[in-house]
């Protein structure tokens, strides 16, 4: 019997037939951590569309509490995003993706104003020079890595 989802066709597996649920459990861990390896996993939502087993039985083989597969999801997240960084910090990426860069570097209140956010300002005059300051350095800041892009 063939279980049909988005991602590929597979197979039940007749070997958790006639075993116990640790047994199943054991074989099931298995088959998660070679999946989220292969096919570079991140959601335990796509890694349930991949396993001959139905998103409730995933659960109650509390199989989403297992240390070695949230390590191994997060482990491939962190590969995902490193790779992004590394391409984003290419000379030539667009501007958004040197935004979204920025935004993931910044500290919280470069955050607030990059996404025009100043609901938790509570501005006086000095507050403002500051802030206005800050925006003029960091587009000073960004003249001058696009000018050195360009030479």
């Amino acid at each position: 019997m063939v279980k049909q989802n988005n991602f590929q066709k597979v197979e039940y597996y007749p070997v958790l037939v006639g075993k116990t649920k640790d047994e199943k459990r054991k074989e099931l861990i298995e088959k998660c951590l070679e999946l989220i390896e292969n096919h570079k996993i991140t959601f335990i939502d796509e890694l349930v569309a991949y396993l001959p087993i139905s998103r409730s039985t995933f659960y109650n083989y509390g199989l989403d509490k297992i240390d070695t597969i949230k390590e191994a999801l997060d482990k491939n997240k962190v590969l995902i995003k490193r790779i992004l960084r590394s391409h984003w910090m290419k000379a030539g990426a667009s501007a958004t993706a040197q935004i979204a860069l920025y935004k993931l570097l910044a500290t919280p209140e470069e955050r607030r104003i990059l996404n025009n956010d100043v609901s938790e300002f509570n501005y006086d005059s000095d507050e403002k020079e500051d802030t206005n300051n800050f925006i003029k350095a960091l587009n000073a800041s960004a003249d001058e890595i696009w000018q050195d892009e360009k030479d």
